[in-house]
């Protein structure tokens, strides 16, 4: 029988890693009051009060809070959202010192966390209205750029090598790795910024590595926008929402054959994924 999600929220990238679409329609969404009409900014919100209500609610420690609160990812906390429950549980390590290490604290997620998805799984009130609209904006402002989305690191220059030798690389497999590779781009006054080209129309511009992207921003004259990165999958998610507008990966000023899927391209391939 599978485990109730409220029984593994704090597993893999924790409340930072749901399908917030899809929550919406699970017995989980609406035992939170996420509503149909809800976007994904007022789902996460709904969902991170109840997780720091329940946590609040199982222990009076307030170290124990904030272990769990690193088990679930729920602050918003760029270093932190981008790693896995034990690379957050290290990184409290690294951060509290001595007291702190992630075997100890480990101990206190699997004495604690039953108790929080019990809490989750009955019939908690909704967040008063004045904090959810706090809550939800604070949510946009932080997620608006991607940074704090979870990441899934893939070691070595594999996708790189992969867009370096396009001309005999099978498209299916740099789109394998484009979805799980941590993609560079730019922000611009809090949003991703994107590139209309003649003809072509709107594309935006990802880099394989931070080193590619400082090189095009040197290149570009009126680059002022602001270096991030998020993982692969968030950058597809968001084009998904974004009609009209492809992506280029790793353009290269002045050069030629850069690879790319226009807008219609990338609505035919990602728009209906089952994301992992």
């Amino acid at each position: 029988m599978p485990v109730p999600l409220e029984q593994r929220l704090h597993k893999g990238a924790g409340v930072r890693g749901l399908d917030l679409p899809r929550v919406r329609e699970t017995d989980f969404g609406r035992r939170p009051h996420v509503r149909p009409e809800d976007d994904e900014w007022v789902v996460l919100a709904k969902v991170v009060w109840q997780v720091e209500q329940a946590v609040l609610r199982v222990t009076n420690d307030e170290k124990n809070r904030v272990i769990l609160r690193y088990a679930y990812n729920t602050p918003r906390d760029g270093a932190l959202n981008a790693k896995w429950l034990g690379d957050r549980l290290e990184l409290l390590a690294a951060r509290r010192g001595k007291g702190w290490a992630a075997f100890t604290t480990n101990k206190v997620v699997g004495r604690l966390t039953a108790r929080v998805g019990r809490l989750l799984a009955g019939d908690p009130p909704p967040p008063p209205a004045t904090r959810l609209a706090e809550l939800v904006e604070a949510e946009r402002d932080y997620g608006r750029t991607g940074v704090g989305r979870p990441r899934i690191e893939v070691d070595g220059d594999h996708l790189t090598n992969l867009i370096d030798a396009w001309n005999t690389s099978r498209r299916d497999e740099i789109e394998h790795w484009l979805e799980r590779w941590t993609l560079h781009f730019e922000v611009e006054d809090g949003y991703v910024a994107t590139v209309r080209t003649d003809g072509a129309g709107e594309f935006l511009c990802v880099f394989t590595s931070a080193d590619r992207l400082a090189e095009y921003r040197r290149s570009v004259a009126g680059s002022g926008g602001a270096a991030v990165a998020a993982t692969g999958e968030h950058v597809l998610r968001l084009l998904t929402r974004s009609p009209g507008v492809g992506l280029v990966v790793d353009p290269v000023v002045g050069g030629t054959g850069s690879t790319y899927w226009t807008a219609e391209e990338v609505a035919r391939r990602w728009a209906d994924e089952e994301w992992a």
